[in-house]
């Protein structure tokens, strides 16, 4: 489904850090052990369906492959590499395209926005406890806790650092996706400022071409000098009369 990369990995192991760092985090009283290991197995199985299924991987590789091939076609055509000889018509029918286009990144990025602020939300909190039983299991040999004890607070970190690793991935890899998009949104929007561009020149074309010789003459010179010529105008019918 996705393809890893070392910057997406370095901000999702910095957005948990970063907000992690913000709590005051307290290692667990002993007597309150038993109740936090059931409520560690709630927040594991909880946050261990945030990850990306199988299912979910199928359906979103179908819907990102569609678009994805869809934009670059579309960006791909010759129509679109050179303008010289488009017309309004077909410049409107590429702008109706390209806001089409970028509509339906919108709606995936969206879907995908929301995925990664749930997965990251869900690491956050596998953070945060696994960091009080470091710090029970740090305190432990002070309050003599049976091996026993220190044992099942090894398999506890270790099922935190299992989920907590796999949400990782997910998060990393939606980082890469979402950035794969951004790219073919600016394309998308650079394209239009270019339709844009080419209507104007078009819309100044035909002005120009319909325009009498004589308006033309005037069009590119001071009003002024069109006042003149309107005020001698207006002195030869007064004489005439």
């Amino acid at each position: 489904m996705f393809s890893p990369g070392i910057t997406a990995q370095e901000k999702s192991t910095d957005a948990a850090k970063a907000v992690s760092d913000t709590v005051v985090i307290l290692p667990i009283p002993t007597t309150e052990l038993m109740v936090e290991y059931e409520k560690t197995a709630e927040l594991i199985s909880k946050q261990g369906k945030l990850q990306i299924s199988d299912e979910d991987h199928t359906k979103f590789d179908l819907e990102r492959d569609t678009i994805l091939t869809a934009v670059d076609q579309f960006l791909a055509e010759d129509i679109l590499q050179s303008m010289d000889h488009t017309n309004v018509r077909e410049l409107d029918n590429a702008r109706y395209l390209v806001d089409l286009h970028i509509d339906q990144i919108k709606d995936f990025q969206l879907k995908m926005t929301k995925r990664t602020r749930d997965i990251m939300d869900g690491s956050i909190e596998l953070v945060q406890n696994r960091k009080r039983w470091e710090l029970s299991k740090e305190n432990a040999g002070e309050t003599g806790i049976p091996d026993v004890v220190k044992i099942r607070m090894d398999q506890t970190i270790r099922k935190l650092d299992s989920v907590n690793s796999i949400l990782q991935e997910d998060f990393t890899n939606l980082l890469i996706e979402e950035n794969i998009f951004s790219g073919r949104n600016a394309q998308l929007k650079s394209l239009l400022d270019s339709i844009s561009v080419k209507k104007q020149l078009i819309g100044e074309s035909l002005y120009s071409a319909d325009m009498p010789p004589l308006i033309q003459e005037f069009a590119s010179k001071d009003t002024s000098i069109i006042k003149h010529h309107a005020d001698q105008f207006v002195t030869l019918l007064r004489a005439d009369v």
